[in-house]
């Protein structure tokens, strides 16, 4: 796992934690049960994790290996938050819980130690804070993207420009952890299930792009449509990868994206490469981890 002056998400819908690792430092933020910390424990379907009573940081250039804490938090009781990091801060936003829903999210300050609340969006009353999962960090605007589910709206949330929201679009199908959105280049891509299975929208222009297949291709959007609970990471070198849930085998698709210039402003789709491998013993499910 290379993390070096990286920020990605670990993100994982059986943990209930919100995950993030910033450089060489792996935090976990909220809690599920308040009477441990940071004591390993096995659930369902052999996942392992910590729990603690607010936030824990593993710092992997520490050759003790311990997870330590990190109090203070305004609501600690948020189960499995979505985090995010830009501008040497943490964010989390919500929780699978309704008072935590009812409470935008908070903001640590690892310069100043502390918590403090993220400002609330205008025009958004709070029964509607209930986002999709995950938020999207877009560090080359420095801004964290968010889609409120209640009103099919996708947000740009400016934490460094006086805590300004932006509404970027106000009609947008709603995805929730699985299937995962990707912003590459400033095209937000989404996996859907209609017309050409994966939708662009560009972030800069606040519009839809047109979706487009290469004709010879080793599979097609009929194939993508018919995977379960597919996410989508991406690779290197504009190569994008899906792969589905599925308790039996690893399957995933590879294909890249071109961006096109033609009547309309569009992106071509090019799939490269399916692949499977059976599983052998046991069947335990791949799970979602993204960097």
């Amino acid at each position: 796992m290379k993390l070096g002056g990286r920020v990605g998400l670990l993100w994982d819908h059986n943990i209930p934690h919100g995950l993030i690792a910033v450089d060489s430092v792996i935090y976990a933020i909220g809690r599920y049960k308040p009477d441990s910390i940071c004591c390993p424990k096995e659930e369902e379907g052999g996942i392992y994790h910590h729990d603690h009573t607010g936030t824990s940081f593993l710092d992997l250039a520490d050759p003790s290996g311990r997870w330590k804490g990190i109090g203070g938090m305004l609501i600690s009781n948020r189960p499995f938050p979505c985090c995010a990091s830009l501008s040497d801060k943490i964010f989390v936003f919500g929780a699978k819980a309704s008072k935590a829903h009812l409470n935008l999210g908070e903001f640590y300050d690892k310069k100043k130690n502390c918590w403090e609340a993220i400002p609330s969006p205008p025009l958004i009353r709070r029964d509607a804070f209930r986002h999709c999962r995950p938020v999207i960090c877009d560090p080359e605007h420095n801004r964290i993207l968010v889609h409120f589910s209640y009103i099919s709206s996708l947000y740009a949330y400016y934490p460094e420009d006086g805590h300004r929201w932006v509404c970027l679009n106000d009609h947008m199908p709603p995805w929730d952890g699985e299937p995962a959105p990707y912003l590459l280049d400033n095209v937000l891509y989404l996996i859907s299930y209609k017309d050409n299975c994966i939708t662009a929208f560009d972030i800069c222009t606040k519009e839809h792009l047109e979706v487009s297949w290469s004709s010879c291709s080793p599979f097609g959007p009929h194939e993508l449509a018919q995977l379960t609970s597919p996410c989508m990471i991406y690779l290197d070198d504009n190569i994008m990868c899906v792969y589905p849930y599925a308790p039996s085998s690893f399957e995933y698709y590879r294909f890249q994206v071109c961006r096109v210039s033609n009547q309309q402003q569009g992106v071509l789709i090019t799939p490269l490469s399916t692949h499977l491998f059976p599983f052998q013993g046991p069947r335990t499910p791949i799970n979602t981890v993204a960097l």
